[in-house]
């Protein structure tokens, strides 16, 4: 009877560590691939030519006639890539506004591996607004980017008031630590938030960042220029509470895109969006 108790609880003690450890090995392969997403192979159109930045990052460059007075800097968010400005790229083009579009770090093309969840983001968009100021002289530079990359426009705004002349930013994160929590509570409440902690944990670790001092918040509300504050009206990813939150700091009307999911607002409303980014260039020349 003692022998069969004995077994018992070993075998109870191997169950509890063998799950133990399977739930830390998915929390920390989630987390890796949050931090280091599967990437896939960038090719620019022919319209486009490939530059670098002095870091290696690669820029697509969509050219738009001599002497430009608006320059558009297009960024991409979390899983994205510089493959969903193209639309955009040629529509400006027609009007005579040439773009840049980097690849963010972690993602295609670029040669960084880790994704910085915005500071970092933020670096390579203020080293871009500034290649695009020698590219086109005396062209205004509007920023415009989507979820993390529109996140990294407002922190690149808060470290340097001049980085661009207006900006333009959709389904951007107001605060990095609140949504983080929208993230992994989604579906699952305050649950989410105790399952998904040890991930979370790791992610933080691995990016080498404290969320709660990423508030793109802070960078619209310092802001006072001309910019535009976009939020996809069927985003499932991030609430509307965050484009509320960066309208209010910037002093703007948030703009909510019908039917469009996260951060697919141009795809939505393709000739609306186009609208929105040529009226804003035409208040900036």
């Amino acid at each position: 009877m003692e022998q069969k108790r004995k077994r018992r609880w070993r075998w109870i003690a191997w169950g509890s560590t063998t799950i133990v450890a399977v739930y830390l090995g998915a929390s920390w392969w989630f987390a890796r691939s949050l931090v280091y997403p599967a990437r896939t192979d960038a090719v620019a159109p022919n319209e486009f030519t490939v530059e670098r930045l002095d870091d290696r990052t690669p820029l697509w460059v969509r050219e738009a006639g001599p002497a430009p007075q608006v320059a558009f800097v297009f960024v991409h968010g979390l899983k994205g890539s510089t493959h969903q400005w193209i639309d955009a790229a040629e529509d400006l083009s027609q009007e005579g506004i040439p773009s840049v579009a980097p690849a963010m770090p972690g993602h295609a093309g670029s040669p960084h591996e880790a994704v910085g969840f915005g500071p970092h983001e933020s670096r390579i968009v203020a080293a871009t607004a500034a290649w695009a100021r020698e590219r086109w002289p005396g062209a205004k530079i509007v920023l415009c980017g989507v979820s993390m990359g529109g996140a990294a426009c407002w922190l690149a705004a808060q470290r340097d008031p001049n980085v661009a002349d207006a900006i333009v930013t959709e389904s951007a994160f107001a605060q990095l630590d609140s949504a983080i929590d929208e993230w992994f509570s989604r579906g699952l409440g305050k649950l989410g938030l105790n399952v998904f902690a040890p991930t979370r944990w790791m992610a933080n670790r691995m990016a080498g960042i404290d969320p709660s001092t990423v508030r793109p918040v802070d960078g619209a509300r310092t802001w006072r220029r001309p910019c535009l504050v976009l939020h996809a009206g069927n985003d499932r990813l991030l609430s509307r509470q965050n484009g509320e939150q960066l309208a209010k700091a910037a002093g703007v009307e948030l703009q909510v895109i019908p039917g469009a999911e996260h951060a697919q607002g141009y795809a939505a409303d393709r000739a609306a969006y186009r609208d929105r980014l040529l009226e804003l260039a035409r208040t900036i020349r």
